[in-house]
């Protein structure tokens, strides 16, 4: 049985620390993540980003340069309905804690760092916009998603960007920033009484840096949109592009754990795709696709979704493939083995990487599950029960596609 060395503690303002044991590892991580992310509705986009790059600055300066002194790297990034903040390091753990409550937990927001800041995050997004494939996403995810924050990129547009200000960011703080909404994650080797030590000094710093106040309620819009296909052109784009979008339906109404639901989606439309399945090796023989498709799937409060996006000379014709390869309803019982050995395999892996390890056990702890949990789930998961859940679930979807290209 796989599981987790996790020990948490819940304190009564509502404020959780969850601390994972991880023996022999010489590298700490701890972490700070908030419920609340760029896709969450916000009145102006990009609110959280921002709210999240601002966080740094203090009266003294850049908090990142004290981390650095103690030999951490410190670092954020927002998700659609996370924001994380987190500093990997080997030693000093009893002075890095209390930094990473005051990174969180002190805000200065003046008019010139904010006029600084946005000058900054303005070219962040004109630089996703040089990469053509960024043109792809944005048409998929505001078809799937209108009159969302997924018609934006998770920075912002230009145009919202300029209307950001220490009003706009003091009310998104004070909202989501609160004990009920946030949580502390430790990963490492910490003996016992390090463990009782961290629990103690995140109570002092929680009370000190943290406002008690209840959850916040997140009011998600859920917007009809119809399946799609359009072409776009793009000057910047020497490749053919090709996205194909899969929006699906409510993951709780086919189990009772829509994590899971997630992770066998995501494993068997891979094994559709990947070189273990010849689909991959008949496209190439075609000369209608080179390389693998990449796939991304995403489990959001406003939807779950696939995104499958590859490079071909003959749009069309891959288009036509993927969508026939998705919703073919044979796969053998040998190559669905392989790809949960695979998947068992990549989770493995995933867990000698103690800081990619640790911020993913923080967003599924969000949700009230670990990883070990999931993933032991999915491999024990008898294969035509998990056919039945795909094939049940990808009838009820929609599947929207963009070709871009320079003409």
């Amino acid at each position: 049985m796989m599981e987790e060395n996790l020990i948490s503690k819940t304190y009564d303002s509502g404020f959780v620390a969850n601390i994972i044991l991880k023996p022999g590892f010489a590298s700490k991580f701890m972490g700070i993540v908030v419920d609340f992310g760029g896709s969450d509705p916000q009145e102006i986009s990009g609110g959280a980003h921002f709210l999240e790059h601002k966080l740094f600055a203090k009266k003294y300066g850049d908090i990142a340069l004290k981390f650095e002194r103690l030999g951490a790297d410190s670092n954020a990034y927002t998700g659609f309905n996370e924001t994380m903040y987190y500093a990997e390091f080997a030693n000093h753990w009893p002075k890095i804690l209390p930094l990473l409550f005051e990174l969180v937990g002190e805000p200065y927001f003046t008019v010139d760092n904010i006029d600084q800041e946005r000058k900054i995050i303005c070219q962040e997004l004109a630089t996703a916009k040089d990469d053509p494939e960024w043109y792809l996403i944005h048409n998929l995810m505001s078809n799937m998603f209108p009159q969302t924050m997924f018609t934006h990129d998770i920075v912002g547009s230009e145009e919202d960007l300029a209307k950001i200000d220490i009003s706009f960011l003091n009310k998104i703080y004070k909202k989501y920033y609160c004990s009920n909404n946030m949580r502390f994650v430790a990963c490492g080797d910490f003996s016992p009484s390090q463990v009782q030590k961290i629990f103690t000094l995140v109570n002092k710093m929680q009370k000190k840096y943290i406002n008690c106040a209840p959850k916040p309620k997140i009011a998600v819009q859920t917007i009809d949109s119809m399946a799609t296909d359009e072409q776009i052109t793009n000057n910047k784009s020497k490749n053919i592009h090709v996205g194909v979008a899969i929006k699906l339906p409510d993951l709780n109404k086919f189990t009772s754990n829509a994590l899971l639901a997630t992770d066998v989606l995501e494993m068997l439309i891979d094994a559709h795709f990947n070189s273990n399945n010849i689909w991959l090796s008949n496209m190439q023989l075609q000369n209608i696709i080179n390389d693998q498709p990449d796939v991304d799937i995403y489990n959001t409060r406003e939807g779950s979704f696939v995104i499958i996006t590859a490079i071909s000379r003959y749009p069309q014709k891959l288009v036509s493939a993927i969508k026939h390869e998705l919703f073919r309803g044979h796969m053998s019982a040998e190559l669905i083995e392989l790809n949960k050995k695979e998947f068992l395999a990549n989770y493995l892996r995933l867990t000698d990487d103690l800081n990619s390890y640790a911020q993913q056990m923080a967003g599924t702890l969000l949700h009230g599950r670990s990883l070990a949990q999931i993933i032991e789930e999915v491999v024990q998961m008898n294969n035509s029960d998990m056919v039945s859940l795909y094939q049940d679930i990808l009838a009820k979807s929609s599947i929207y596609s963009c070709i871009m290209s320079n003409r």
